[in-house]
């Protein structure tokens, strides 16, 4: 009976160490996957912060432009745009 101890010995340490390896694989896949997924999210957090920053200066902009226009000048742009 010792040799079937053995058989099923080294067999079960054998599959210890593949479960190992396959766990350790899965865990390396599974971090990369979230790291990568986190980076996107904060890259896109930071293109969304940034389009608004744009939007906010460019609207300041043309609110100066607007209120340094005299009244002539905003029923042309008005008229330009416009349609009647």
């Amino acid at each position: 009976m010792s040799w079937v101890s053995a058989i099923f010995s080294a067999v079960g340490r054998k599959a210890l160490l593949w479960i190992g390896v396959v766990t350790a694989i899965m865990s390396l896949v599974a971090t990369v996957w979230f790291k990568g997924k986190q980076a996107g999210r904060d890259e896109y957090a930071a293109r969304q912060a940034k389009a608004k920053a744009r939007a906010a200066r460019q609207a300041k902009e043309v609110r100066d432009d607007v209120a340094r226009a005299d009244a002539d000048d905003i029923r042309h742009r008005y008229d330009r745009w416009v349609r009647r």
